[in-house]
């Protein structure tokens, strides 16, 4: 199995690499049932300082063998609502329409990645700066992966 697994199910951890969210927390895991875990998390997005920050709280649910096999991993992730964190004036509630990942081990040293990712950042003011920096997050988040991999 490659090291890229643990690190993608360590969901407190993604605060090592994943650039894009302050703060990722788990508000409550369920116990894995026909092959998925299902995970409810909170994530905090800092915006620069004319914009309000946001925050997101999505479901999470994980097939570490995807379609029974070994090497495939799916991980899907919506918007959801959650007691612990309810909806406040601020942070703004943002929403992830559909997000996710597939993984293919191709072999020990080689994994293809799928990422896929439809936010609503409930941006007026300021839209156009959001729609030029978001891109290059997205394109950031697999080299920032990478290079936690490589050093740990």
């Amino acid at each position: 199995m490659s090291k890229i697994r643990p690190i993608l199910l360590d969901t407190p951890g993604m605060d090592n690499w994943d650039k894009t969210f302050k703060k990722h927390e788990i508000i409550e895991k369920y116990p894995i049932e026909n092959g998925m875990q299902k995970e409810i998390v909170y994530l905090f997005i800092k915006m620069p300082i004319f914009m309000s920050d946001r925050e997101i709280v999505q479901e999470n649910r994980v097939w570490s063998e995807y379609n029974g096999n070994p090497k495939n991993m799916l991980i899907y992730q919506k918007s959801t609502t959650n007691d612990k964190y309810p909806i406040k004036e601020k942070p703004i509630r943002a929403e992830i329409l559909i997000g996710g990942m597939y993984l293919n081990e191709v072999s020990e040293q080689e994994t293809s990645i799928i990422v896929i990712n439809n936010f609503d950042l409930k941006i007026t003011t300021g839209k156009d700066f959001v729609d030029k920096a978001a891109p290059m997050a997205a394109k950031e988040l697999i080299p920032n992966l990478i290079k936690y991999i490589k050093k740990n």
